[in-house]
């Protein structure tokens, strides 16, 4: 019998605020080593859906399990010490440190989740050699002592992931990391992605350009209005009826449209 190798299961998820069904009874799973997409349009619930399976989120209904225990309802820091790494769209680095010190921090904060308890203590031998590792595995290692405010976006983006990687997630939540970038720097991201799924990180990311994602991603899963609308392979997604009319409206006819491509 074949082994398992299902690392996230989400389940019937929902979210209410109010009135607004911000995800709706949303259902997939994620296997150990694949980039699973989560995509759709704004408003589709992509980012709620994060913001349950990293712990931010409370759901209204539905479960989530991460090797088969349930993890909702467990805080950000719980969830990050079971293996879930998570990046944000807006990144928000300590713009006063470095580099290096920015990757330094988070590495303490698997010992210690208040960083004021831990500032004294984070700064070890061992967590800067692990840092300057990390650095190497994100391509910032000439730029560690630069501090981190002066970055244009392309190594921010780098940063953050450097950041998530010091948590030695498992299962790596990646949010518009390649929103903003140029084509070049695309190519580099997704150099960087397939590089960490090589070294057994899955990664589930939302994105928002679809040629990107389409590219990528081994499965996606599309919502719209929090319903998950499709699910499958890439060249079977990007020919959905129901997708091409969720992103571009009746007469839409090709994902590389809907990426502005």
């Amino acid at each position: 019998m074949a082994k398992d190798r299902t690392l996230l299961k989400v389940i019937d998820l929902s979210k209410h605020f109010g009135g607004l069904k911000a995800v709706d009874q949303v259902s997939f799973q994620l296997q150990q080593g694949e980039i699973l997409g989560l995509l759709g349009p704004n408003g589709a619930g992509k980012t709620t859906c994060f913001n349950m399976i990293s712990g931010i989120y409370r759901p209204t209904a539905g479960s989530i399990l991460f090797h088969e225990k349930r993890t909702d309802g467990l805080t950000p820091h719980q969830m990050a010490l079971m293996g879930i790494g998570r990046t944000f769209q807006i990144v928000k680095p300590f713009s006063n440190m470095t580099v290096l010190e920015n990757i330094i921090v988070a590495l303490g904060l698997k010992d210690y989740p208040s960083i004021i308890s831990s500032s004294v203590r984070w700064n070890t031998k061992t967590n800067r050699s692990q840092a300057l590792n990390i650095l190497e595995q994100v391509s910032l290692t000439d730029l560690q002592n630069n501090k981190a405010g002066t970055l244009p976006l392309g190594n921010l983006r780098r940063l953050e992931i450097g950041r998530a990687l010091a948590l030695e997630p498992e299962l790596l939540l990646l949010d518009e990391s390649f929103s903003g970038l140029r084509h070049e720097k695309i190519s580099e991201m997704e150099t960087l992605i397939l590089s960490l799924v090589e070294k057994g990180i899955s990664v589930l990311l939302i994105e928002h350009n679809m040629k990107v994602a389409m590219n990528l991603c081994h499965r996606v899963v599309v919502l719209d209005h929090g319903r998950k609308l499709a699910e499958g392979e890439p060249d079977s997604i990007s020919k959905d009826p129901q997708v091409i009319e969720a992103y571009l409206g009746k007469g839409g006819s090709s994902y590389y449209a809907a990426s502005g491509q």
